[in-house]
């Protein structure tokens, strides 16, 4: 359970178990060594006392809560446990508040389980899902229930199943014959305990059951049904499998994963595979490359907006309530129209000291809060330039376009910003640059402080400009603006604490553009060639490979000489 807003999904779910969505504020204080509440009885949880929408009367309050409506907000819960199953049809129900999945696998935490049902976001309230399987040999089957209730004080989940009949148990119930046995230890098998993609490849970690251990040596893999060479280790009963492709998979792409091997538990070839799609991810063309950046300015130019919009009661109104960056833009172009007056509203961020102006200069890294705070990845942050306080009063309705220009390497390149609320980056230096048009990463609504990771893909090695646009509507705010390495690692963009750090400048000079051959005519047996944009001419005689390439020693932008044989021209610079 955390302070991050649930956004009413199973993928958030499942990254919040892992600490991606902040600290977790549960009550552990009756966990077991290996960190779980054990649950001698059933799964049948509520937040309210009659429930409200339930098949069994209350039971207990979710583990790890005080109970009550107010402190089930954000919540995730795993619960596993093993089966004891008959052979036969099953029908098995969740009914829960608001989303859940229900897996079977070689372990109950095995991410590659077989997924007999889920309910995934669209505001789910109290309702049965109804799963039907067949179970063909008699046997203790490894089962897991995620759930999560997103960000509202009503919760519950019931796990039963029902007869065909109609007649439904709770899992475990002690006083239902009919009922499912239900342990909370039993047979496993190693099972995949990580399981992450990206365009430079994927890892997959494999953690030994107990009493039977996978052997690393054996492992097979292929990718789109092609044999790859990963990188594979083992550590205190983790195999883990790194690939990383010579180049980068094709944004977009789906690709499956193949895996063979074999275990101490017997039994022969064993095999597991999955499929995962590339997300979509730009490319930024050598093209939009800049000139050498002056390293004599380091850092950022930072445009700052707010509006002051108030009612008849002094109350600030939210102008956007849905945080978009499209009125964050009109904000930062003087264009937000005060309805009352027919009138753009003034810029009331508080004015550069130094000059009266609302531009401010960033020497260091993009790590702000409104309060100089401890918001997202790194802390302490820094006040937000002219934009600052406590209250809506002080700090609703801002705006702040933020210009550099960074060095990257060719390659895939990626970054994260950390924002409450939203944000634009794109490799361009103003809102009317055609490169505007290409977003390198978005979060276009509301939040509270929150990562978004993204990558693209640098064609040349160069300096790019970088422009990006961040909004907060109402409440707290705050920014960040970072790399992420191989490894997993977070720097902030232009950190001099760090070597790893892409660096960021204020200024650059203008790119110089390619040279181009304007012009080439044969006269009075003589072959004359122009060109523009510098560069000294070049010639062959033939372009078969290897090329040979004398140069002319002519730089001028005019060359003639006797037009004989076959030769072919270029200019390089």
């Amino acid at each position: 359970q955390t302070d991050d807003t649930q956004n009413d999904s199973i993928a958030w779910a499942e990254d919040q178990l892992v600490g991606l969505h902040g600290a977790n504020n549960a009550d552990l204080s009756t966990t077991n060594a290996q960190g779980y509440i054990e649950v001698t009885d059933v799964i049948n949880f509520d937040s309210a006392n009659p429930p409200v929408g339930d098949n069994f009367p209350f039971t207990a309050d979710f583990p790890g809560t005080a109970g009550g409506t107010v402190v089930v907000n954000n919540l995730t819960e795993e619960i596993l446990t093993w089966l004891d199953l008959q052979p036969g049809i099953y029908r098995m129900v969740v009914n829960g508040d608001n989303g859940y999945k229900v897996s079977i696998g070689v372990d109950p935490r095995d991410k590659l389980g077989l997924v007999l049902g889920a309910v995934d976001g669209g505001g789910h309230t109290f309702g049965d899902l109804l799963m039907v399987f067949q179970i063909q040999t008699a046997g203790i089957y490894p089962f897991r229930l995620l759930y999560y209730n997103a960000n509202d004080t009503a919760a519950s989940v019931e796990w039963l199943t029902k007869n065909q009949f109609g007649s439904k148990a709770l899992i475990n119930s002690s006083t239902n014959a009919a009922a499912v046995k239900a342990y909370r230890s039993g047979p496993s098998f190693p099972y995949v305990s990580r399981l992450s993609s990206s365009p430079a490849g994927f890892t997959v970690d494999f953690t030994d059951a107990p009493g039977v251990s996978l052997n690393a040596g054996s492992i097979q893999t292929t990718l789109n049904g092609s044999s790859i060479t990963p990188s594979i280790g083992k550590t205190n009963g983790v195999t883990t499998i790194d690939y990383r492709s010579p180049t980068p998979l094709a944004s977009g792409s789906t690709n499956t994963v193949g895996l063979t091997y074999t275990d101490s538990g017997g039994g022969g070839n064993k095999t597991r595979s999955f499929t995962f799609v590339v997300p979509i991810y730009p490319t930024i063309p050598p093209s939009y490359a800049v000139g050498a950046p002056d390293t004599t300015k380091p850092g950022f130019t930072l445009h700052v907006w707010r509006i002051d919009a108030q009612d008849a009661n002094g109350v600030e109104i939210t102008l956007d309530p849905n945080d978009t960056i499209a009125h964050a833009e009109l904000e930062l172009a003087g264009r937000v129209t005060n309805t009352a007056t027919g009138q753009p509203y003034p810029n009331s961020a508080a004015a550069n000291p130094v000059d009266g102006s609302f531009t401010y200069l960033e020497p260091a890294v993009i790590n702000y809060d409104r309060n100089a705070g401890n918001f997202g990845n790194f802390t302490p942050d820094s006040q937000m330039p002219g934009i600052a306080g406590t209250t809506d009063l002080e700090t609703a309705n801002a705006a702040m376009e933020i210009l550099t220009y960074v060095t990257l390497p060719a390659g895939l390149v990626q970054m994260g910003v950390n924002s409450d609320d939203g944000f634009r980056l794109s490799p361009a230096t103003s809102v009317s640059d055609s490169r505007n048009a290409v977003t390198l990463g978005i979060f276009d609504a509301g939040r509270g402080a929150a990562d978004s990771i993204f990558y693209f893909l640098v064609q040349q090695a160069g300096t790019y400009p970088m422009r990006l646009v961040w909004d907060n509507g109402n409440g707290d705010c705050n920014v960040e603006w970072f790399s992420v390495l191989a490894d997993g690692t977070k720097v902030l963009i232009n950190d001099s604490a760090s070597t790893s750090a892409i660096k960021a400048y204020r200024a650059a000079a203008m790119a110089q553009p390619a040279p181009q051959i304007t012009g080439a005519a044969i006269s009075a047996g003589r072959i004359t060639i122009q060109w523009s944009n510098g560069g000294t001419l070049e010639s062959t005689t033939s372009l078969s490979s290897p090329i040979n390439w004398t140069t002319t020693g002519n730089s001028s932008g005019t060359f003639s000489e006797t037009a004989t044989g076959t030769k072919f021209y270029r200019v390089s610079k």
